[in-house]
């Protein structure tokens, strides 16, 4: 904030005196130009570097200060907590909750992934305040770590353990994506999309009025590849791959995420059949499958709103319609 108001001031100090018309011994005289020579700003501008010097080392003396006031405050309690094979760093009165949702996490969207390399790297930091969150220091390395993945949330941001777990499973996704070079096939195709949901998904691919999705939901492998990305301009939601690739995984079961790093470096559809173990037709079927049956329900005719709508018309039409003793009244 310090630094911030600092460079407005300067900016502002320097508008103005840049703009500001010449003036000698206190009497106004009419500038012969509309604007300043270059020789005129180049001074102005020399006159005005003592000031931002000036303001310069407030600022780093301010972060200096900044620093020195981190560094002595008092360093808060935390426990590690192991589920599968994540670690999570948490406050102590937090444990608990920490453990019970990575491992409903874990158990719902990840189960099969052991083996992650990246996962062996890492550990989750979790808080979830009610109001501000002050960020717990954690040292990596003391738990046999390299990488933090913060997961320090506020009731404002997360209200429900639904939308808790939604940050959990991102966290967790985004670590294990490293586990696949950048630059790989596999890794461009994927892309930085957030853990899908597959109701969303579902819903965007079976109601969008695309002839290429509509091609794939009914059994055209082909028409499937090229919604995807793999054959031509991606006509499903980006975060789509990933649904297709934990289809995989699921399919192959203990080891499929081994398997899958084994072959990262190949296109993306050879290196999901070799970690489900069966061709890549297969794969496309099983994951259109369950596109199919986590598709909104579309009822024909009315719905219920509407027939809300017509019950209350009727029923102020047969009040409407009763006597004119009542009508009056």
């Amino acid at each position: 904030m310090f630094r911030r108001r600092v460079r407005l001031a300067l900016a502002a100090f320097s508008i103005a005196a840049v703009a500001a018309p010449g003036t000698s011994d206190g009497a106004a005289q009419e500038p012969s130009t509309p604007f300043p020579t270059e020789e005129e700003l180049v001074h102005r501008i020399e006159a005005l570097l003592p000031a931002v010097e000036e303001a310069r080392a407030a600022v780093e003396a301010a972060d200096r200060r900044r620093a020195t006031e981190l560094a002595a405050r008092p360093r808060r309690a935390t426990q590690l907590v192991q589920v599968g094979p994540l670690r999570i760093v948490a406050p102590p009165g937090q444990t608990e909750l920490a453990s019970d949702l990575f491992e409903e996490v874990w158990l719902e969207d990840f189960h099969g992934l052991d083996g992650s390399p990246a996962l062996e790297d890492h550990v989750f930091v979790f808080q979830w305040a009610w109001r501000r969150v002050e960020p717990l220091r954690v040292e990596p390395e003391l738990h046999g770590a390299t990488s933090v993945q913060r997961v320090e949330l506020t009731r404002a941001w997360a209200r429900t353990r639904g939308a808790a777990k939604t940050h959990i499973r991102d966290a967790v996704w985004s670590a294990l994506r490293l586990d696949l070079p950048p630059g790989s096939p596999l890794r461009e195709w994927l892309g930085t999309a957030s853990y899908p949901s597959a109701q969303r998904v579902s819903r965007l691919v079976t109601t969008a009025p695309s002839d290429v999705n509509g091609a794939c939901l009914g059994g055209e492998p082909d028409a499937c590849l090229r919604a995807l990305g793999l054959s031509g301009s991606m006509t499903v939601p980006p975060e789509t791959p990933t649904m297709l690739l934990l289809e995989a995984i699921g399919l192959g079961g203990e080891g499929a995420w081994p398997r899958l790093l084994e072959h990262r470096g190949a296109a993306p559809m050879d290196a999901l059949a070799h970690a489900a173990g069966v061709e890549g037709g297969a794969v496309l079927a099983s994951w259109r499958d369950a596109l199919l049956d986590e598709r909104p329900e579309i009822h024909a005719g009315l719905g219920s709103q509407a027939a809300r709508v017509i019950l209350w018309v009727l029923l102020l039409a047969a009040f409407a319609m009763r006597s004119t003793r009542w009508r009056l009244a």
